[in-house]
Parts: C-alpha cells; structure tokens; sequence
C-alpha cells in the first residue's frame, strides 16, 4: 500500500506542474480558450496515470528492468525498485508532454 501511495503521491506532485507548463504554452501559442483547459486536463491525467502505470504493469517492468537491462545484479538496494518505479512514470510523464508539444506544433492552423 505504501507503494501505491508513493507513486500516486509522486504524480499528484508532477502532474499539476505539467498541466499548468501546458496550460501556459496553450496561452502563448494564442489556442482557442475553451481547448486551454482541455488539454491541460488530458495532459495532466496522462502525466498522473503515467505514475500509475508501473503499478498495474509490475511484472512485465520488473522482466525488462531485472532481466534485460540488470540481469546479474550484483545488490539491490531495498528502494531500488521504488525508483525504477518513479522513473518510469517520469519517462511515461515526459511522453505525453512531447506528445502534446508534436501534435501541438505539426497541426493545421486554426481558423478563429
């Protein structure tokens, strides 16, 4: 449970950070006000799940960290896996993000 509550926690404190960073382009970019709040949310909810998903996919994280990237570990460290963890939702947090910015930067002008 306490891990649960760390990454839960960890994107509560990122996500509002990425949605306001988004919020803010989407205002200097001149978006149409209703589209501001809308993306903010989306990218926002993406960046917090993003922290979730290394909870729900803890065995196939677990393969790709313990046998393909570390398969001889020499020690482990007990908040190892909680940092993998906590990396995984920064990296799953920064795709969305440039998810955003590429489709916010290749898309067709809006007409107003």
């Amino acid at each position: 449970m306490l891990y649960l509550g760390l990454l839960a926690g960890s994107g509560l404190l990122l996500a509002p950070v990425v949605a306001s960073v988004i919020y803010l382009d989407a205002t200097r970019r001149g978006m149409w006000d209703g589209r501001r709040p809308l993306l903010a949310g989306v990218v926002g909810l993406g960046s917090f799940a993003g922290f979730l998903v290394p909870y729900g996919f803890q065995e196939q994280l677990g393969y790709i960290y313990y046998i393909v990237l570390k398969p001889r570990p020499i020690t482990v460290h007990p908040l190892e896996w909680v940092i993998v963890s906590i990396a995984t939702g920064l990296l799953l947090s920064g795709v969305v993000g440039c998810a955003y910015l590429v489709g916010s930067r290749f898309r067709p002008p809006q007409s107003n």
